[in-house]
């Protein structure tokens, strides 16, 4: 109405700007209805004349000013708010004074005469201008939405009557669709309505009123900056979205992908924040406060069927999910609706955006309303109540581990691509597990018969858990063992303990537990923490926290009926001093120098440490063309055309110890996944990366390999304090092609480690030679003709190497240069058994055993065995303890020249793990073709390859197998062509380990890849039956996974 109470003159649809073809269209009455109603109302709102515009003079500016614009039209479009301002003003006059309340009514008529002027002003704006446009819009929606109605309606009707139905079925089946469309797809939230309106009227408020300071100058610029936020900021939000999904999937989802992260164009409001004063013992890099907020989807994201890049949308995500056996199933789902109140913690940093790390936790569990669209964007399932219900409290159950006390931290520095500056763990907790010892009664009452010792800690037990040797000893196992548990500033801030557990294992159910004995890791590190739980200080030397005995059961030592032996012991890593980047010269130079003097050298018998292994991003991974290799050995069957869906796994000394969550159809992704690991000599530690292929019921081939050695990639940094490195591992020598960019990072700790105790689990024994001396007892020196031996190792299955009579020297009971070679698995928890027979029938007559933890790497070692009476190594009384026998045996004893070499060989092929782990990859490739340059160089009668030296160090993989006399050990060799003697031995010890590397083809037939992979389920099963607790299933447990 205008202001002279006269109605404004009937416009007819051309004035209003509908076009004329639009008339001529056959409407349905309600399409009429909604037209007659929305011309009602536009007349009824007065319009501006568009000639009105001419008659401007003294609002030019506010058309012409951008702000002035914006608040204007979000001042009308909010409504008038003379009526609540006028309650306010009323209440408040009750309680003041007669002068405050002239005062107060002079406020309220200014304030009045304001929003008036904003009104009027608004008349002329750009708001006006759209109103001309909106018919127009309205009605062409309208006709394409009649179109798709008739067309549906026509195509049911056909259909129905073509088979036979009914008139009034098809009109229920009509009726019925367009129901179920309204209701499901269109239905606008009246909440929606009622937040955006009421929070909209607050912001004119606040923002237009001077009534003090609130968080609407904050809303105000969030939803500004909000619009402008470009996705790709969001890459690695996406990364972890992906893993927390897939980490709470269940097994038969095999892969997700999150793509189309949307934010959308309304922006979450803050209701009110605050920062709390400090108080004594806090941390100055802290910043501690409370904040409520709340978000509900923009009005017009439920009105509209049809969302745009101009049409509002509320924040959403569409998933992709991988299960197995069909394509991925594309699932979009929507923030409708969330409230709630949240505690924070920043802590600040020197490098952009000077925050380092936030921590939030909310109050109590927010409220949360969202929508889930399957396959369309048309169906909310959301809409079928108890299908919400489920939702909605599922979310629920999921956000109470982000409510008080529990959090979640964001490191800012790790989105932003950044990397800390030292590694997280403070040190390593060394565990010497000795032995235990369990009451009979107790051993009677709970059928204890396979025993094995853990380490773990109480926050993480199946990330950080180690294990030794399972032991078939019920009353007094005896272990030996060492295990090592790395130790962090959140392990420490989190209350966690150091665990001892002793297990009773089994073979069909869940292993039982003896007892638990459990240390605070506070106590073991002395660690000192300020009021709000940061650590401050700890330990900075070797101290050893316990060593003894510690009862299993929770009760005193004397009454205790189950105690373990062991020695806890902490060896803190070296620290780095702090150096600030600006600084005035003098005093710049002056702390240098004190820095310079405190900073502690490392010492050189500190050779091991903390490892810590970033991998970032994987770039251009892709199946290469079988057709385009030259070499036979590496082609494949798999298609090249397929988008991969890569996986990265981590080989420290060729033992597995991480591998990635898979990436669903990325040949590029980030997976940024961060491990740290202990490691026991810095000079011998090899890295291997390995990206894998994740395929639908098939192996996983393997894209390609790279191996470096740690000491080549720190080659630059000395014997520093601290080491960092980047660099990008170009795969090759698999199925594919790509490169993996990894950032390492290495911290020397104040341990030292004996050399048989620091080598690696991975590798492969030799045995050179085989000499009996001092036969005695059941053995007859005399029977020579007749005498055999037999090699094994103590592991499931049972891999043994067999001597035969004729082979032996012809003046000693000797085997000489018959090279056996064994691949070890875990090497620290198997022992070389050797077994003496003489005659044709009998068996076994003596039997000597060594633990190869006692043999050092890299080194030919003779080792005296005694000879005792015949046992077998999978005997329960073979596996009792791992003590180690006499080397003076009751019936004589042998004399073993032994050498072991860390890493993979080609011995390893034999092992159906390894095949399974590597499939369509030749990781001895480059080895194998460097020995052959070698080979035909001596041959030709040159020297080694030393004008390929570059070459040669350039295509260096895991192994040189051509060293395998690089030391000596005792071997007397007192010849003067002692180094051409040793050439020809390695040249011999080459080609022989090369000739037993078994290449495994895999079938061109998918059907038949698909069949070995059930058939590796089905064995995988029964041989968790079969086998002892010793093999390498049980091995491989110990693999940790990015979770």
């Amino acid at each position: 109405m205008e202001s002279g109470g006269r109605r404004p003159e009937k416009k007819t649809i051309r004035d209003q700007g509908i076009c004329q073809s639009c008339i001529n269209f056959s409407f349905s009455p309600t399409h009429l209805q909604i037209i007659i109603i929305y011309i009602t109302i536009i007349e009824d709102e007065n319009p501006v004349q568009a000639q009105d515009f001419g008659k401007l003079d003294n609002d030019v500016t506010i058309i012409n000013d951008p702000l002035a614009q914006d608040r204007e039209r979000r001042v009308n479009s909010y409504g008038p708010l003379e009526n609540k301002s006028d309650q306010a003003s009323i209440a408040s006059d009750s309680t003041i004074s007669s002068g405050g309340r002239r005062y107060r009514h002079h406020h309220e008529e200014r304030h009045r005469q304001s929003i008036d002027q904003l009104n009027k002003r608004l008349s002329v704006s750009i708001t006006a201008k759209d109103r001309f446009r909106e018919p127009t819009k309205l009605v062409r929606k309208i006709e394409f939405t009649a179109f798709k109605y008739i067309a549906a309606v026509c195509s049911v009707n056909f259909l129905l009557g073509k088979f036979g139905f009914s008139m009034i079925f098809a009109i229920a089946v009509v009726i019925m669709g367009g129901v179920g469309y309204w209701y499901f797809g269109t239905q606008p939230s009246k909440k929606d309505l009622e937040w955006q309106l009421d929070n909209q009227q607050e912001e004119v408020e606040s923002l237009y009123t001077s009534e003090g300071e609130t968080v609407e100058w904050m809303n105000f610029m969030i939803e500004k900056i909000w619009r402008s936020i470009d996705q790709d900021f969001f890459t690695a939000l996406q990364s972890m979205i992906e893993d927390n999904i897939q980490s709470i999937a269940p097994s038969f989802i095999k892969g997700i992908s999150i793509y189309d992260l949307d934010i959308g164009p309304q922006a979450p409001r803050v209701q009110s924040i605050r920062v709390f004063p400090p108080l004594p013992g806090h941390s100055e890099e802290s910043i501690f406060g409370e904040a409520s907020f709340s978000f509900h989807q923009h009005p017009a994201a439920s009105l509209s069927a049809e969302r745009g890049r101009i049409k509002p949308s509320p924040p959403g995500v569409t998933v992709a999910v991988q299960t197995g056996v069909t394509s991925p199933i594309s699932v979009r789902g929507e923030l409708t609706a969330l409230y709630g109140k949240l505690r924070f913690k920043l802590i600040t940093g020197p490098d952009l955006p000077f925050i380092s790390k936030l921590t939030v936790a909310f109050t109590n569990v927010p409220t949360v309303e969202t929508a889930v669209m399957p396959l369309t964007n048309q169906i909310n399932l959301m809409h079928i109540p108890w299908l919400k219900m489920l939702v909605n409290e599922g979310l629920k159950i999921g956000l109470t581990d982000l409510v008080d006390p529990k959090s979640m931290t964001l490191d800012f520095q790790q989105l932003m691509g950044g990397t800390a500056q030292d590694t997280a763990a403070l040190g390593v907790i060394r565990v010497e597990i000795r032995g235990a010892k369990a009451d009979p009664s107790v051993v009677r009452l709970q059928e204890i018969e396979d025993s094995y010792a853990t380490l773990s800690l109480s926050n993480q037990p199946k990330r950080s858990m180690s294990s030794t040797r399972v032991l078939t000893n019920d009353k007094d196992p005896r272990w030996n063992e060492v295990l090592y548990v790395l130790i962090s500033r959140d392990d420490i801030s989190a209350d966690t303990n150091v665990d001892i557990r002793v297990w009773d294992a089994d073979k069909i159910k869940f292993d039982d537990v003896w007892g638990t004995f459990s240390i605070p890791a506070r106590e073991i590190i002395q660690s000192k923490m300020d009021k709000l739980g940061n650590v401050i200080e700890w330990c900075q030397e070797e101290r050893v926290a316990f060593d003894g005995w510690a009862p299993l059961d929770g009760k005193s030592f004397e009454e205790c009926q189950m105690k373990v032996n062991c020695k806890i012991s902490f060896h803190p890593k070296y620290i780095t001093p702090k150096k600030d980047v600006i600084k005035e010269t003098d005093i710049a130079a002056k702390e240098e120098a004190e820095n310079e003097q405190k900073a502690v050298s490392v010492d050189p018998e500190h050779k091991s440490g903390i490892l810590s292994v970033f991998i970032r991003q994987g770039m251009d991974l892709e199946i290469g063309d079988a057709e385009e290799l030259a070499e036979e050995e590496l082609k494949h069957p798999y298609n090249s055309d397929q988008v991969v869906s890569p996986y990265a796994c981590l080989y420290l000394n060729d033992s597995k110890v991480y591998q990635t969550r898979s990436k669903l159809r990325n040949p590029s992704p980030h997976w940024n996944a961060v491990s740290e690991h202990f490691i026991k000599g810095f000079n011998e530690t090899t890295i291997r990366i390995s990206v894998k292929a994740a395929l639908d019921l098939e192996r996983d081939p393997v894209l390609g390999i790279k191996m470096y050695h740690l000491r080549d990639l720190f080659n630059d940094k000395g014997n520093s304090e601290y080491k960092e490195a980047q660099t990008w591992f170009p795969l090759s020598d698999g199925v594919g092609f790509g490169k993996v960019l990894v950032t390492l990072k290495y911290k020397p700790v104040h341990l030292t480690i004996p050399r048989e105790l620091s080598g690696a689990d991975v590798g492969t024994l030799i045995v050179d030679s085989v000499q009996l001396e001092h036969l005695s007892g059941v053995l007859d020196s005399s029977r020579k003709s007749v005498t055999r031996a037999t090699l094994s190792l103590n592991v499931d299955p049972v891999i043994e190497k067999r001597l035969k009579p004729h082979d032996l020297q012809p003046n000693e009971i000797a085997w000489i240069d018959h090279h056996l070679f064994f691949p070890l698995i875990m090497r620290y928890r198997s022992a070389l058994y050797i077994h003496i027979g003489q005659g044709s029938m009998g068996g076994h007559k003596a039997t000597g055993r060594v633990w190869l933890k006692e043999i050092p790497d890299n080194e030919w070692q003779y080792v005296q065995i005694g000879l005792f009476n015949s046992i077998s190594e999978q005997s329960k009384e073979a596996n009792r303890n791992e003590d180690p026998w006499d080397s003076q045996g009751a019936f004589g004893y042998a004399v073993l020249r032994v050498k072991v070499v860390p890493g993979f060989s080609p011995v390893h092929t034999h092992l159906r793990s390894f095949n399974m782990d590597m499939v369509g990859v030749d990781p001895f490739h480059t080895e194998k073709m460097k020995a052959k340059e070698q080979h035909w160089i001596r041959e030709q009668g040159g020297t080694t390859v030393g004008s390929n030296s570059d070459h040669a160090d350039e295509g260096r993989g895991a192994h040189d197998f051509g060293s395998f006399d690089s030391d000596t050990g005792s071997t007397i060799i007192s010849n003067d062509n002692e180094d051409e003697d040793e050439e020809n031995s390695a040249d011999e010890y080459t080609r022989e380990i090369f000739g037993l590397n078994k290449s495994s083809k895999v079938s061109k037939h998918r059907v038949l890849r698909k069949a070995t992979w059930g058939k590796d389920i089905v064995k995988q099963h029964i041989d968790n039956l079969r086998q002892g607790f010793n093999s390498e299933a049980r091995n491989n447990r110990t693999v940790a996974k990015d979770v």
